[in-house]
């Protein structure tokens, strides 16, 4: 019945399976005690890199999308970024700076107060500067020439609202901000690159398209900011975001058929995706029937964007 539904849905299984597959079957696993429940391990991309829990394993891997595995670490990586020959790992209150064979090449500790409420979440390259989402921390910008902070914001500007995710259009950043608390701001705030400053705010249209999750991923895409937004494929255009009014964004849905007593439903995004021309490309989860039980699955799934 599962073959059926993969082949049904068009995904990327093949007989020699590549690595990404082994990485999105892997992406929500069966709980060890109970395997009624999954635990999710999202995984997180830049070039031909992922970062992931390690199957089996506490710790945490850099691998290429090939299988090689380059790099440990005992900490959750939330986020990668390729800037030429140098791989930039984003863990806790650290950035790790790697080059692509996996040598440690520099540990740039940014939070000296551990407090989990300011972890890095994601970031994004703008030109030199590592753009570092924190949650309640705000935002902060790191040279990667001078390995120094370049600037620091908590966004006060932006009541009761937090950034968890960023992109840039090539010009300025746009932070992606979840509410910190009910009835707060969640939308997307422009930020200058060489200071941190708020130049303009777009929220989301919470009655008809909802709020911003609290761990989303984003993307720069064909002129649009794509959102992984609590798995629903989230696309908003530069011009709804240049027009600062509330925006209900496009949805991107990849429909599940039915699988005997398992309803029709959609796909949910896990982790962080790519775009490979027209598609992008990610670990989907999805509810199949698996020997007379129902269970949550994972696996590679294309989407063709809008």
């Amino acid at each position: 019945m599962i073959l059926a539904l993969v082949a049904a849905l068009g995904l990327s299984f093949s007989a020699s399976a590549t690595h990404l597959d082994v990485v999105c079957s892997d992406a929500q696993r069966p709980h060890p005690n109970n395997p009624s429940f999954s635990i999710a391990n999202p995984p997180v991309f830049a070039g031909q890199f992922v970062a992931r829990k390690s199957s089996g394993h506490a710790q945490f891997v850099i691998e290429t999308l090939e299988g090689v595995e380059i790099f440990k670490h005992p900490q959750r990586i939330t986020s990668l970024v390729l800037q030429g020959d140098t791989l930039w790992a984003l863990a806790g209150f650290e950035l790790l700076e790697l080059n692509t064979s996996g040598v440690l090449l520099g540990r740039h500790v940014f939070e000296t107060q551990p407090n989990p409420a300011w972890r890095g979440k994601t970031m994004v390259l703008a030109e030199d500067l590592l753009i570092i989402a924190r949650g309640l921390a705000g935002m902060l910008a790191f040279n990667t020439v001078t390995h120094q902070i370049q600037w620091n914001t908590l966004m006060g500007e932006l009541e009761d609202g937090m950034p968890v995710s960023a992109v840039f259009d090539g010009a300025q950043i746009w932070a992606v901000m979840a509410t910190s608390r009910q009835n707060g701001f969640a939308g997307f705030a422009a930020l200058d690159l060489t200071n941190g400053r708020v130049l303009k705010t777009t929220p989301y249209d919470q009655r008809r398209a909802g709020v911003i999750d609290t761990d989303p991923s984003a993307r720069w895409f064909n002129d649009s900011l794509v959102l992984n937004n609590g798995g629903w494929i989230h696309v908003v255009t530069r011009q709804q975001l240049e027009s600062a009014k509330p925006i209900r964004p496009r949805w991107v849905a990849q429909p599940i058929p039915r699988d005997g007593e398992v309803q029709p439903h959609y796909m949910m995004l896990a982790g962080e995706f790519f775009f490979e021309q027209s598609s992008l490309v990610g670990c989907g989860v999805f509810t199949a029937q698996d020997q007379g039980r129902i269970i949550r699955k994972s696996t590679t799934f294309t989407v063709k964007m809008p």
